[in-house]
């Protein structure tokens, strides 16, 4: 399949009717790539999933983020910002 004739592939599919013409992307499994049973019921969460890289890496955003929402430069910045972009609610 050309990743161009991706949508046009999928576009018709009852995936309700036809659930076997769905497969599992990229970063949509957890660690051991099963979230579901065979019978359907949720899996228990991988031992391990902590220590994945994107888990790693949202420990990483979030501590960036923490710092972001407490900095009086990058609020004052994000404030000015917001201005610039809705003149109307300044």
């Amino acid at each position: 399949m050309v990743v161009s004739d991706y949508a046009a592939f999928y576009r018709d599919i009852d995936f309700r009717e036809h659930p076997e013409k769905y497969f599992i992307g990229r970063g949509e499994q957890g660690a051991t790539g099963k979230k579901y049973s065979a019978l359907g019921n949720i899996l228990p969460q991988d031992s391990a999933s902590e220590q994945s890289a994107k888990a790693k890496s949202a420990r990483i955003f979030k501590h960036y983020y923490d710092q972001a929402r407490t900095d009086a430069t990058y609020l004052a910045q994000k404030a000015k910002h917001l201005a610039l972009q809705h003149p109307d609610k300044a």
